[in-house]
């Protein structure tokens, strides 16, 4: 994710095309260090909440408007073939052509003027002929003299060290961090803050958290601190609009004479599941609001009541 790009995309302004919009800003979130994403359509989908149709609609828009562009598909080289997403370069920076003025022009373009050779020695002030005899000069160590004219010219060449060994140390390094943040990924799970900051935005911390780890894989940018970066995650979300599914509701039971609540209370006092009648006034008083532990009370003092009766 870059928070740069994602800023730049929630000030652009469509003219009222929100779904252009989103579709800008959901793009931007899946954008990584470089500017590059490569979510599916069925993802772009399934975030702006759109059909397929609408999605491809928007992003013509969005190239005709320079805002994205074709970006390096090497990014998409490991997935199978006929099933690699497009990747795309996010808010691509303008390229600024720099124009040289008129006189630079004209001096680029001017003859140099040269001197006629007339094979004749140049006179001096004296009179004296001017001895063009190249001299030999002397130079330090390491470099070489050439015949000129009053000078000794240093051809030395410094030759730097060989890098590939430091290429090959960092580009070790790199991956044994890459490698421990892989692992770190497969084993982090969401804390109780988590749990609780998902509950007061109404998302499923799990399907949450399922998400996370697939656009960190994805864009191949696991951060040093999960639990920090999670937590950012959920609340952009609820800001965006662009979380998950909500944990769902139990379904409020009808109370029926043969429901699981009746029969649990039937069964605490005693009494047979086979007597219709006295389950049938149980749901009732259920469907009525009375309380599970009033309903038993009741119940038992009516079945003791019988027993003495009939004692």
């Amino acid at each position: 994710m870059s928070v740069e790009l994602l800023a730049k995309a929630k000030k652009t302004k469509l003219g009222g095309d929100s779904t252009a919009k989103l579709l800008l800003i959901v793009l931007a979130d899946y954008a990584n260090a470089e500017g590059m994403a490569w979510p599916t359509v069925a993802t772009m989908t399934e975030e702006v909440e759109k059909s397929e149709r609408t999605i491809q609609t928007s992003l013509r828009k969005l190239e005709r408007l320079k805002l994205i562009r074709r970006g390096d598909q090497k990014w998409t080289r490991n997935y199978p073939k006929g099933q690699r997403p497009t990747v795309y370069e996010i808010l691509p920076e303008k390229t600024k052509t720099v124009k040289r003025s008129k006189t630079a022009r004209v001096q680029s373009t001017a003859p140099v003027e040269t001197m006629p050779d007339t094979g004749a020695a140049h006179d001096t002030p004296t009179g004296a002929v001017h001895d063009t005899t190249p001299v030999k000069h002397t130079a330090g160590e390491g470099c070489s003299t050439a015949y000129r004219t009053g000078a000794a010219h240093c051809t030395q060449t410094l030759k730097e060290p060989p890098m590939e060994p430091l290429r090959e140390s960092t580009r070790a390094q790199t991956t044994k961090t890459t490698t421990d943040r892989t692992q770190a990924l497969a084993d982090w799970r969401p804390n109780l803050d988590h749990h609780d900051l998902a509950g007061d935005l109404r998302l499923d911390v799990d399907y949450e958290a399922g998400k996370f780890r697939d656009r960190l894989l994805a864009n191949d940018a696991i951060p040093a601190n999960l639990d920090a970066a999670f937590d950012l995650w959920l609340k952009r979300g609820a800001e965006l609009g662009l979380g998950g599914r909500e944990t769902p509701k139990a379904k409020t039971c009808q109370h029926t004479w043969a429901c699981r609540h009746t029969q649990v209370i039937l069964d605490r006092v005693g009494i047979s599941r086979d007597d219709t009648d006295t389950a049938g006034r149980v749901a009732q008083r259920l469907k009525r609001g009375d309380a599970p532990e009033a309903i038993v009370d009741d119940l038992l003092e009516m079945r003791d009541h019988e027993w003495w009766e009939a004692a």
